[in-house]
């Protein structure tokens, strides 16, 4: 499995569903109001994903064996990750199984990282404000 998608310009939809093997999935939207979901079930899984805009909404959902999705969103409303507000970074990155993670912005210019190595583990991070700054890591 393969895939590399980018929407340019508003109200874009953009789903990519990829099912066992090696997937790998790179998708980019820049605009506002653009949906990207982005389902991955099971093997090597690997999913990249940057939103630029307002009101953009990024959902990943990867099951199964080597997780690893970068969410990289700035003045969005993404995945796992909700942001509302502007200029924030929000990164979810998962290897294993049965990891979750969830990110929520309110706010400007908020850091937010979540590194989850090994399997079943949760995170979470809630930011209310602007300039705040929160990491999880696990192994």
């Amino acid at each position: 499995n393969r895939s590399n998608n980018r929407a340019f310009g508003d109200n874009n939809d953009v789903e990519v569903f990829q099912v066992g093997e090696f997937n790998n999935s790179v998708t980019e939207a820049l605009g506002d109001f653009n949906v990207i979901d982005v389902d991955q079930d099971g093997d090597y899984n690997n999913s990249t994903v940057r939103a630029k805009g307002d009101r953009n909404r990024v959902d990943v959902e990867q099951d199964g064996i080597g997780n690893n999705s970068t969410l990289s969103t700035f003045f969005g409303l993404p995945l796992g990750v909700d942001i509302l507000g502007d200029d924030n970074t929000a990164e979810l990155t998962q290897y294993g199984d049965y990891n979750l993670g969830t990110i929520f912005i309110e706010g400007d210019w908020n850091t937010a990282e979540i590194f989850q190595m090994g399997n079943g583990h949760t995170g979470d991070i809630s930011q209310i404000g602007d300039y705040n700054s929160a990491t999880i890591t696990q192994n």
